[in-house]
């Protein structure tokens, strides 16, 4: 999502300004799994700051493609970063490599009541947490059942760990 309320005059609006954003990641040189994390966080926050563009020449760039406007963007997934922002050096140190792989070991799930709509196949969001970061799987559970769905969850925290510690490939050949 883009956030518009940079252009003149959003900035005292009320509501939501939000519109689909598009960003990319350049991969010509093969990068390791902590760099591409790195500029894919990068692209999103650049696209999510100044991303804006008129939604009919939007709509008809897309269809002189040949898809429907209306169609064109599946609803197959979505990653929500909705963490605040924080110092780039924390003021104290935290938990070591051991620590940090204990910790996966206590990691819970909770399940929510079922929503009787949901928008999208799946959505990874990404909040804080007292002491923690917590993700966030909401899915719709004839494309990803509530067991494929906790493995993902799993998945991208051991994923996620290994780049912080370790060989990310390592993790995702382990799986």
């Amino acid at each position: 999502m883009a956030n518009n309320r940079f252009q003149p005059d959003h900035d005292r609006a009320v509501g939501t300004l939000n519109q689909i954003g598009f960003c990319r990641v350049d991969l010509a040189d093969r990068p390791g799994f902590a760099e591409l994390l790195s500029r894919t966080r990068r692209s999103t926050l650049d696209a999510y700051r100044h991303a804006y563009y008129d939604p009919a020449a939007w709509e008809q760039a897309v269809t002189e493609l040949g898809h429907d406007h209306r169609t064109f963007l599946a609803p197959f997934c979505y990653l929500n970063d909705a963490r605040l922002s924080r110092p780039a050096r924390p003021s104290t140190a935290g938990p070591d490599e051991a620590d940090v792989r204990a910790m996966l070991t206590r990691s819970t799930v909770r399940w929510l009541p079922d929503l009787a709509q949901f928008p999208w196949r799946c959505r990874l969001q990404v909040r804080d947490a007292p002491d923690a970061v917590e993700l966030i799987v909401t899915a719709d559970t004839r494309y990803l059942p509530p067991r494929r769905a906790e493995g993902l969850l799993r998945g991208v925290e051991a994923l996620l760990v290994e780049a912080a510690f370790g060989d990310p490939a390592r993790s995702a050949a382990t799986r």
